[in-house]
């Protein structure tokens, strides 16, 4: 059985795009670490198998928020699973130009099942990690965090004063 350690994803971590050099990978792991850590005790600690693998299954069907409760929008049969699959990625295709990826909740489904033999506090934590290890990888591409560091010192005090009189003006 793989240790602890060596189950958790590698720990390559990613280039850092050039607005956010200053943050490292293990920084950016190091801030999630608590988030996750809340995330995943609030909601009740490391999802079942069985969960993930609804998770995936899903990936392929229309699903929809009534009252904040995922319904199945069609009744699936063996033989209506078929259609539902390929309704749903062919409005994924025509919206986003590609079909649904599916793979990283497989990939999750799969990572809980080689978590079996540990307990339930060192499941939470190992699941702590891999989330945290995942928000940083998305932290570290491309995103909305990238703007406020571009607006940095873009205003000056005259600007600044200049808009204030411009609005005394206005009125």
């Amino acid at each position: 059985m793989p240790s602890p350690s060596s189950s958790v994803s590698s720990p390559t971590s990613p280039t850092a795009s050039s607005s956010s050099a200053s943050r490292t990978f293990a920084s950016l792991v190091e801030e999630e670490r608590p988030l996750q850590a809340a995330s995943v005790a609030m909601e009740g600690g490391m999802p079942s198998c069985i969960k993930l693998f609804d998770h995936y299954l899903s990936c392929y069907c229309e699903l929809r928020n009534v009252n904040h409760t995922l319904v199945i929008v069609r009744v699936l049969t063996p033989s209506s699973f078929g259609r539902a699959a390929i309704n749903s990625q062919t409005r994924s295709l025509y919206r986003h130009g590609t079909v649904k990826d599916c793979s990283p909740q497989f990939k999750e489904f799969k990572f809980c099942l080689s978590l079996k033999a540990q307990t339930t506090e060192e499941r939470d934590a190992i699941w702590v990690q891999r989330r945290s290890e995942m928000w940083a990888r998305r932290r570290m591409e491309k995103n909305s965090e990238d703007v406020w560091e571009a607006r940095k010192n873009v205003y000056d005090d005259s600007s600044v004063d200049k808009v204030k009189e411009w609005l005394g003006n206005a009125r």
